[in-house]
């Protein structure tokens, strides 16, 4: 029983969440340099690449990922996501439904419009339909 729960103390520490998620941007560094380094004489691609940086999806994207990593115990798929989290800023690269990236990302879509889809059949009130 007690290592049960050091090993869920030990995960759940916010520094070694933390480290999950700088191990995570570690990998996703690398493999931007990589990707510079491929396509060192391809402006458009490269604009491309900066410019998704700069993209809401891609802040979307960063927030999905840290949080996957904060999650995830597993040195393979903390990496994997690094890579997936580079690839998804070049566009000749076509994204894969299956990698861990974009099922976090779809669950996290899925999980807000089943919250707001919770939170309004709570709610029997016509002023909490209104947008404000």
């Amino acid at each position: 029983m007690v290592a049960i729960a050091d090993s869920l103390r030990e995960h759940f520490l916010n520094r070694n969440r933390y480290e999950r998620i700088v191990e995570t941007f570690q990998v996703f560094k690398s493999e931007i340099e990589a990707m510079e380094k491929e396509c060192a004489g391809d402006r458009e691609r490269l604009d491309a690449i900066y410019n998704y940086t700069k993209s809401p999806e891609f802040a979307e994207a960063v927030v999905a990922a840290a949080e996957e990593a904060a999650r995830s115990t597993n040195t393979k798929k903390i990496k994997r996501l690094a890579v997936a989290l580079a690839n998804s800023c070049d566009p000749s690269i076509e994204p894969s439904d299956s990698d861990d990236l974009t099922l976090a990302l779809d669950e996290k879509k899925t999980a807000g419009t089943d919250a707001r889809k919770d939170h309004a059949g709570l709610i029997d009130c016509p002023a909490a339909s209104r947008s404000f």
